[in-house]
């Protein structure tokens, strides 16, 4: 496989996949479990003040329910 890359050994936890999921995507995807089924769709900068600290811009998480909360406890 001569100029192609292969995925076999690399760690999935460390996102190592040519194809496939993120870090990001795994988070998302466990802490569903943690948050009794939950999914919150995950950002990285809470919020933007400008040097007065008047609030330019907030971001609040989503939230949807993707399982079932006994499903989420007994996989968890």
């Amino acid at each position: 496989e001569s100029g192609t890359r292969n995925d076999r050994g690399l760690a999935l936890a460390l996102g190592g996949l040519t194809r496939g999921v993120t870090p990001i995507e795994m988070v998302q995807a466990y802490s569903s479990l943690a948050n009794a089924g939950v999914r919150v769709t995950p950002y990285f900068i809470m919020e933007v003040r400008d040097s007065s600290g008047v609030l330019l811009e907030s971001n609040v998480p989503t939230r949807e329910i993707v399982l079932d909360e006994r499903t989420a406890y007994i996989v968890a």
